[in-house]
């Protein structure tokens, strides 16, 4: 069979597997800020003069996304019973792993595409924009978050299963990292994570996403 065939339709499974997810982070998002912004004109308050807090929702909706990427990718073959039928598939692992987090990590990128053109274009305008240390920061953290979700996903049988340990997982590593920052308010704190200690941050995305493809493996095997 053609690898590049066979890189396509499996591509185009996870795809279909992942699209309802996708729609419904997507309209709920657009919904949320619609009614949000509908109680902002009615109080008279308006949306907030730079129009942040839009473009900061559509990174943590995309965070709630790759959340749910991640925690199904693996877990839910076994959950629908395919895992079996993948395996005997006349296709190398690292066809399915290119596959798999191909397509969840793309599809966020392009989710954050989406939800940022449509903050724009109905809430905030084009002159709203975020700085380029939030950006990293906000492509670090849903990052973050996606490839605990597939560790747990790899290792767990069960996608809720997998997307709260995902979830907690995260958080443990706020509350490990925050102390390393300096000595300020929680609030204040927080901010300081999300533009500080990107060098470790990005370490331990490195460090979990070879332990994926390491875990891809075994899972693939069967061994796990």
């Amino acid at each position: 069979m053609n690898s590049s065939i066979s890189l396509w339709r499996l591509t185009w499974k996870e795809y279909r597997v992942q699209r309802s997810l996708w729609l419904a982070v997507l309209i709920l998002t657009a919904l949320i800020q619609t009614c949000s912004a509908f109680i902002a004109a009615l109080t008279q308050d308006g949306p907030p003069t730079s129009g942040v807090g839009y473009l900061v929702s559509a990174f943590v909706a995309v965070g709630v996304y790759m959340l749910g990427c991640g925690a199904t990718l693996f877990a839910l073959e076994h959950e629908h019973g395919t895992f079996d039928f993948q395996r005997l598939l006349p296709v190398p692992a690292w066809q399915v792993y290119v596959a798999k987090l191909g397509v969840g990590f793309l599809s966020g990128i392009v989710l954050l595409a989406a939800l940022l053109v449509l903050a724009h274009a109905l809430f905030v305008g084009w002159h709203a924009i975020l700085a380029p240390a939030d950006w990293l920061a906000g492509c670090v953290t849903f990052t973050e978050i996606f490839v605990w979700a597939v560790l747990f996903s790899l290792l767990l049988r069960h996608p809720l299963r997998a997307a709260v340990c995902g979830i907690v997982a995260t958080s443990v590593t706020v509350c490990i990292l925050l102390p390393l920052t300096n000595s300020l308010p929680w609030e204040e704190d927080v901010l300081i994570y999300h533009r500080s200690l990107l060098g470790t941050r990005i370490g331990i995305i490195a460090l979990l996403l070879a332990i994926d493809t390491w875990l891809t493996w075994r899972w693939f095997d069967g061994k796990i």
